[in-house]
């Protein structure tokens, strides 16, 4: 009897430590931490329109007249009666339309101008012209001023960039061709005395001249405009 009184408070005991050790193993006590990144920051690169509008017109000198020049030829046998006098000039306007997006920019601006080209119905040159030749203008920006290089062509006598209006003016001028010596007609033939055969020749390159008269689709200009 002794015996079972000794072992049953054992048994007890060893039950109670079994019951605390799991109870300690089933609490797990856990502390939190936050912070917040603030040091991010983004790499942003500036938008810059490399794309270019254009339109094209003729300007205030559009009238290309082929009438007389001033006569310094001796002889007096062909004459200019009535009409507006010499005037082979003409201009060319091209209007960027988009300006306000590029005139604060630094890209050089491309204006490839193709050469003037004959379309009048009716009308074969043979020599009688000197048509304006192709030609590459860079308008450019250095410091705060943007502006044209110098053309160097046939019939082009100038450009010039309005910075204010974003507007590039090309002036040109047609010549007389190889068939008259590069002069007016009335100078060429009135530089000859009188023959049928003269006088014949110069009928027939009048003529054909006039067939121009009051086209007006008479020449065409292809541009092309780019960003560098």
């Amino acid at each position: 009897m002794t015996k079972r009184r000794f072992i049953a408070p054992l048994v007890a005991l060893f039950l109670c430590i079994g019951l605390v050790s799991v109870g300690f193993a089933a609490w797990v006590i856990t502390a939190g931490s936050n912070d917040t990144f603030s040091e991010g920051q983004f790499t942003v690169y500036k938008v810059e329109n490399k794309s270019i509008q254009i339109s094209t017109d003729l300007g205030t000198d559009n009238s290309v007249n082929l009438g007389a020049a001033t006569k310094t030829a001796a002889n007096d046998w062909l004459k200019f009666t009535a009409g507006t006098p010499e005037d082979l000039t003409f201009s060319l306007v091209i209007t960027v339309t988009n300006w306000a997006d590029l005139k604060n920019g630094s890209s050089p601006m491309i204006f490839e101008v193709g050469k003037v080209t004959l379309t009048a119905t009716g009308f074969t040159n043979n020599d009688y012209l000197v048509l304006p030749e192709a030609v590459t203008i860079t308008v450019s920006k250095s410091g705060e001023t943007w502006s044209a290089s110098t053309p160097s062509a046939t019939g082009i006598k100038s450009a010039d960039f309005n910075a204010t209006a974003g507007t590039l003016t090309i002036n040109y001028e047609f010549a007389w061709g190889s068939a008259f010596g590069g002069k007016n007609p009335v100078n060429h033939y009135n530089g000859s005395a009188y023959s049928e055969s003269l006088a014949s020749q110069a009928k027939t390159a009048l003529e054909a001249l006039y067939v121009l008269n009051n086209q007006t689709n008479a020449y065409s200009i292809t541009v092309k405009a780019s960003i560098q």
